[in-house]
């Protein structure tokens, strides 16, 4: 008989549950953590920590409404397993890096009504597979990238209340998957 090697699935979630203070830098030694998730609670304050960046399984990280300063840690870049990260609600600021193309798995990127800025790195973000990309109420800058519509299989945009400039493009007609109902069974 063949023994078969069985993989420990450990999540974190925390909603509303009353939690304040820093997310420890000592989750990134749980290292079969897959999900992230402490979300509603405007006590938990601090940064990003790094060491998320050792999470070799990470796949989904959830930092949402809460009370988060400075940016994202380029050290994140490093859990390339990562297909939703939803950081929205915060008080982050920054840049996104092109380090995001490390991130090839990354089907959601959600960092709605925060103090991001500077451009967004388009041509990367491309060698994703980003279906959902919420960059709404930021201050992002620049002219909307013609790159983007070389995000094929985007099916959700927001782009509103940044600092965008310039107009839309008739390459951006190759964005045939946005807004597209899509059936319960994927």
């Amino acid at each position: 008989m063949v023994a078969t090697k069985r993989r420990l699935n450990i999540s974190f979630y925390a909603d509303n549950a009353g939690l304040e203070g820093y997310i420890p830098e000592e989750l990134g030694a749980l290292s079969m953590l897959e999900n992230l998730i402490i979300k509603n609670h405007p006590k938990i304050v601090g940064h990003i920590p790094t060491t998320l960046g050792k999470l070799a399984v990470l796949e989904q990280l959830g930092l949402y409404e809460n009370a988060l300063t400075g940016g994202i840690p380029h050290e994140l870049y490093s859990a390339t397993k990562l297909n939703y990260i939803n950081l929205q609600g915060n008080q982050l600021q920054g840049g996104l890096t092109v380090h995001i193309e490390k991130l090839q798995n990354l089907e959601k990127l959600i960092l709605f009504n925060n103090r991001f800025n500077g451009g967004v790195p388009i041509r990367q973000m491309a060698k994703t597979g980003l279906r959902f990309l919420g960059l709404g109420n930021n201050c992002f800058e620049g002219t909307i990238p013609k790159q983007i519509s070389n995000l094929l299989n985007l099916e959700y945009l927001y782009l509103n209340n940044n600092n965008f400039t310039g107009t839309l493009t008739p390459n951006y007609g190759r964005l045939t998957n946005l807004g597209k109902q899509r059936n319960c069974v994927d």
